[in-house]
């Protein structure tokens, strides 16, 4: 059985919880199936998507900085890394 670890606000105002199997579901999404098609469609690694409905996403957690954090600490090299990727 999965437990939560944490519970998050989204920046779209949704609730994400992070559980302890690696798992994030992200409830109260109402862009949850574009998002998912958007991430699928990326030519590179994304979170793989376990669960899509009209207003909920369940995906791999990946720990480590989310993009902007990167871009912020990294710069123009931290674009060039992306970009070779």
């Amino acid at each position: 059985m999965k437990s939560i670890i944490k519970d998050l606000k989204g920046h779209s105002g949704a609730t994400v919880s992070l559980y302890d199997n690696n798992t994030v579901v992200k409830n109260g999404f109402k862009k949850s199936r574009e998002s998912a098609y958007i991430l699928e469609a990326l030519p590179f690694n994304t979170p793989k998507i376990y669960d899509v409905t009209d207003s909920s996403i369940v995906m791999e957690y990946i720990n480590g900085d989310d993009i902007a954090s990167f871009l912020e600490h990294n710069g123009n090299e931290g674009i060039d890394l992306l970009i070779k990727f």
